[in-house]
């Protein structure tokens, strides 16, 4: 019965993505004039910010400690999230994620007819999986997005010290490596932008240097910032201090593949051993012991006659 549910189950999920996937295909195929497109994004705009707005009311209903804010608040600044509404709409995010996934476990536990102490414990451990689900994926972007800046940095260097070597001043040059990074390295153009709308807005510039790093996670960027509020600091020539900087950067990266590289063959190990190594002793010996046991049949059935 356990098996006939499950395959049932898997039968119905590939069937019904199967369906929404077509219907998707042939929606879009079928949608020629742009009105219709035009309402339809409106459509979807609509029931997106319902959703939002409904995750917001959850999240600022549940209680959060400050501390856990201000922790909560500041990894949504390294994942790129700084809208004021964040912090409630992932608390909202957390308690609609546990509760779908207790809702779920519980559909189960009551199909299945379990007991009550095993319904209630696997509710419990549903929800706490579900609560935790996004903070796994928030710092997954994180991770994500520190790379992504990490590995926009030395173009933009390059970009900084031939405008530099051309006779720009500082915040001539961030803006014209801000219009170059638009499209290949969104990310780091974000965050070049804010320093210069912090610029503008009357910060000084050490001040919007410290809040670049402050509000980011990779450690190059704070590095970059800490050179340029050294050398503004100092009087220092900066272009060659860039280009050092530079070459630096890429020697690390370098190494980084090479680190990368020779942790493949260890890597390798557990599946050659457990799904590889497995399959070659079966069609190398199983031949073998085929041949040995035809020849040993007869000799068993003699001695046991």
């Amino acid at each position: 019965m356990h098996l006939v549910a499950i395959f049932a189950g898997l039968f119905l999920l590939i069937m019904s993505t199967t369906l929404v996937l077509g219907y998707a295909v042939l929606d879009r195929g079928a949608v020629l004039n742009r009105g219709a497109v035009l309402n339809r994004g409106q459509a979807q705009d609509e029931n997106a910010s319902s959703l939002i707005d409904t995750l917001r009311r959850i999240g600022r209903a549940a209680p959060v400690r400050l501390r856990e804010a201000n922790r909560l608040r500041q990894q949504l600044s390294f994942a790129g999230y700084r809208s004021p509404s964040a912090e409630p709409i992932y608390a909202g995010i957390r308690v609609a994620s546990a509760a779908f996934a207790s809702m779920i476990v519980f559909g189960i536990a009551t199909y299945e007819e379990a007991g009550l102490y095993r319904t209630v414990l696997a509710v419990l451990c549903a929800a706490l999986a579900g609560y935790m689900l996004p903070h796994r994926f928030l710092n997954s972007r994180i991770q994500r997005r520190s790379a992504k800046l990490r590995e926009g940095l030395p173009p933009a260097l390059d970009l900084m010290v031939l405008g530099l070597e051309a006779g720009q001043s500082l915040d001539a040059m961030l803006i014209e490596a801000c219009s170059q990074l638009r499209d290949t390295f969104p990310e780091l153009y974000a965050e070049l932008s804010m320093v210069e709308i912090e610029i503008i807005a009357g910060k000084s510039r050490a001040e919007a240097l410290q809040d670049l790093a402050g509000r980011n996670q990779e450690i190059e960027i704070s590095r970059f910032a800490r050179l340029l509020l050294d050398a503004d600091r100092f009087g220092t020539s900066l272009a060659p201090a860039l280009r050092a900087h530079v070459h630096y950067l890429r020697v690390r990266t370098r190494q980084k593949a090479h680190e990368a590289a020779r942790k493949v063959a260890v890597k390798m190990v557990f599946p050659l051993f457990f799904l590889i190594f497995p399959s070659i002793l079966l069609v190398t010996l199983g031949p073998a012991v085929l041949q040995i046991v035809t020849q040993l049949r007869p000799m068993l059935n003699n001695s046991v006659r």
